[in-house]
């Protein structure tokens, strides 16, 4: 569906606000909420130092998406996304270049097994520092919704799945969703600087 649970939103928000990343890539933007929370949480975060950063022409970070469903996308996501292109991620991404962090949020169970793998590679191949993935870890049954014949559930990504990438770390988060955290190629087998995909604490 183009809008996602709210559980995930605290352990996103805080590895990108921790990863800092100048550039992402959104695969399968959907309603472009992960859109709008990285631009309020890299720039506009950033506004009290620099009050530039409040408007677009002072934005620093790069932000990208890739969405299949052109019904989806309206001016409001476009305000947000500094390019949102409408397509077949599977093709889009090869036209492109190099990104930070590339972001899956509830995409890869979209793909049979074997095309969400080649997917993900690909993501890899782009991401600079890390690919972030959201996915259920059950199988939830899902037709077409929204006129939208991509919304289809075709597969399960568990756990043991992700370990297969050398240097990733996946979470389990209100216990129905893995989120996993998987190196890009070009940054090598190492976790980006360590960081995990946790919330932020508290202050006492």
């Amino acid at each position: 569906m183009p809008s996602s649970r709210p559980e995930l939103i605290p352990f996103i928000i805080n590895f990108v606000m921790e990863l800092q990343p100048r550039s992402i890539l959104e695969v399968g933007t959907g309603f472009g909420k992960y859109g709008f929370l990285f631009r309020e949480y890299l720039d506009i975060w950033g506004a009290a130092a620099n009050p530039a950063r409040l408007q677009r022409s002072g934005w620093q970070v790069r932000i990208d998406g890739i969405e299949c469903f052109a019904p989806y996308i309206s001016s409001l996501q476009r305000e947000v996304y500094d390019r949102i292109i409408i397509g077949d991620a599977q093709v889009e991404i090869d036209r492109l270049g190099s990104y930070d962090l590339v972001f899956l949020g509830d995409v890869i169970e979209h793909f049979p097994k074997t095309a969400g793998g080649i997917l993900l590679d690909k993501c890899r191949a782009h991401a600079e520092r890390a690919v972030l993935v959201t996915t259920p870890n059950y199988f939830h049954a899902q037709g077409p919704e929204y006129g939208n014949e991509r919304e289809t559930h075709h597969c399960l990504w568990t756990a043991e799945d992700f370990a297969s990438y050398p240097g990733s770390q996946c979470y389990v988060v209100a216990g129905r969703y893995n989120v996993a955290v998987i190196p890009g190629a070009p940054a090598g087998a190492a976790s980006p600087a360590g960081l995990a995909c946790r919330p932020a604490a508290l202050p006492a």
